[in-house]
């Protein structure tokens, strides 16, 4: 609702010149909200390229230019991509910094306002541009990956304990996934129906499995579960430990490795090393427009959508491009993360629909209003509909799109690491009796980005 200081001004007036104002001057060193290219995707190219060829330079520059074209309101994903970035190039502590700092910007009613359209009704500018001049709140399946990958660097750095805080976090959003994500998209839909808002047809795609993958929702995440299994495990926790890990068994692809996690927890092996494989592969795909035919109180209308087209296909069979001495560990697909970012989309798209609706009906009568004022002014109203009719499309990108494990039993010893990538060069890792070392393994490109490995240290687990 206007203020009352305003209710002598006209519509066009009230939301027209704060878009104006924040089209020139709330993006940093850009044009604006206005102007309908996003510049993240095709700068994210460029880090996602430095990164596959260990360039650090490269990758500094691309972020660079993410920072200065990113609106404020954006923070939070330029320090994901920043710190995952970092990550990849081996500098630990600036990840773990960069991922503490977007952390602490979220906010606790950021999850729910993905589904609503609260925050559009309360920002004028967002009225009458798009969904950009929100801020970016991060998808729920997203936070899960900022816990897990700030597990890892604890991890990398020796503190089980903190890894494992980060995890609690996981399994935390993952239970307020399962109790509110179902109530809330029934909500947008009903919030659709009494608008009278309805699509003719929808992208093909929406509301449909991935790659084979029908996740029921996009936090189904078999990786956390298991993850949490492993480190409860190393703390002697064995009852919560499997507790976790047969939640992973609801959701893994493949039941495998976790079945093999379960038979250490109630056959131990004596002597033995255990080893677990990472491996994440390839990149996640960027959103494009997609325009969509929509009727708004029987009344049709074509409107700008984000969507994902056809992208590789993130593969969900067993991996064996991996050595370890002799032998030849089979990889398990554990995560279809291109699926969860399918499912995420599909999620908030009632809610998008809705504040598209509400969008153009608004553009409409600020272009009414302005046309009776002056037909300059009418243009003026007609220009700035065109302009910032484009969808968000702004996404963590730096993501994988797969991730696939190996759990097994070696004897203890010191092993040469190959892949079957021409790229790669052995490493050696040492495993231990009676103790777990993670291999991590990071690929995009057909190239080897990171190899690495560290022993999960026995702890005294909460309890």
């Amino acid at each position: 609702m206007v203020s009352s200081r305003h209710s002598r001004l006209p519509l066009w007036v009230i939301l027209i010149l704060p878009a104006l104002s924040a089209g020139l001057g709330g993006c940093r060193s850009t044009l604006g909200l206005l102007l309908p290219i996003d510049q993240h995707p095709q700068i994210m190219v460029e880090a996602r390229q430095g990164a596959v060829q260990g360039d650090a330079r490269r990758v500094d520059s691309a972020l660079t230019d993410l920072e200065k074209s990113t609106a404020r309101s954006s923070r939070i994903l330029y320090l994901l991509e920043g710190a995952r970035l970092a990550s990849l190039l081996g500098d630990t502590p600036t990840s773990v910094e960069w991922f503490k700092e977007a952390e602490s910007i979220f906010e606790e009613d950021m999850l729910r306002a993905t589904f609503t359209v609260t925050d559009t009704m309360q920002s004028a500018v967002s009225m009458v541009t798009s969904d950009r001049a929100l801020a970016y709140r991060g998808q729920l399946f997203e936070r899960l990956f900022l816990y897990y990958f700030q597990a890892l660097n604890y991890l990398e750095q020796g503190d089980p304990v903190l890894a494992r805080i980060e995890l609690n976090k996981a399994l935390r959003d993952m239970r307020w996934g399962t109790d509110n994500l179902p109530r809330l998209r029934r909500e947008s839909d009903e919030a659709l129906a009494m608008a009278g808002v309805r699509a003719m047809e929808y992208p093909a795609g929406y509301g449909r499995p991935y790659g084979g993958v029908n996740l029921e929702k996009s936090s189904d995440n078999a990786l956390i579960y298991y993850l949490s299994g492993l480190l409860h495990q190393a703390g002697g926790a064995l009852d919560r430990a499997e507790i976790d890990y047969r939640n992973a068994l609801a959701y893994a692809p493949d039941p495998r490795p976790i079945e093999h996690a379960l038979a250490t927890l109630e056959q131990a092996d004596p002597g033995m090393a255990r080893l677990v494989v990472i491996h994440e592969s390839d990149w996640v795909s960027s959103k494009v427009p997609f325009s969509l035919p929509v009727f708004i109180k029987n009344r049709s209308y074509t409107l700008s959508f984000p969507y994902y087209d056809s992208a590789p296909y993130a593969h969900q069979y067993p991996e064996t491009f991996l050595r370890i001495g002799g032998t030849t560990p089979v990889l398990y697909p554990m995560l279809n993360v291109e699926a969860a970012t399918r499912k995420a989309l599909d999620e908030a798209f009632a809610a998008i629909l809705l504040r598209q609706a509400l969008r153009i009906v608004a553009k409409q009568e600020i272009q009414s209003e302005a046309h009776q004022t002056s037909p300059w002014l009418g243009f003026a109203a007609s220009i700035l509909s065109l302009l910032s009719d484009h969808p968000d499309l702004r996404s963590w990108l730096s993501l994988p799109a797969s991730i696939h494990i190996a759990d097994t039993t070696l004897p203890p010893g010191t092993y040469d690491v190959w892949t079957d990538m021409g790229t790669s060069h052995p490493e050696a890792i040492t495993l231990y009796p009676d103790q777990i070392t993670l291999l991590h393994i990071v690929t995009a490109q057909g190239r080897v980005i990171r190899v690495d490995s560290r022993v999960i240290s026995t702890y005294i687990s909460e309890q």
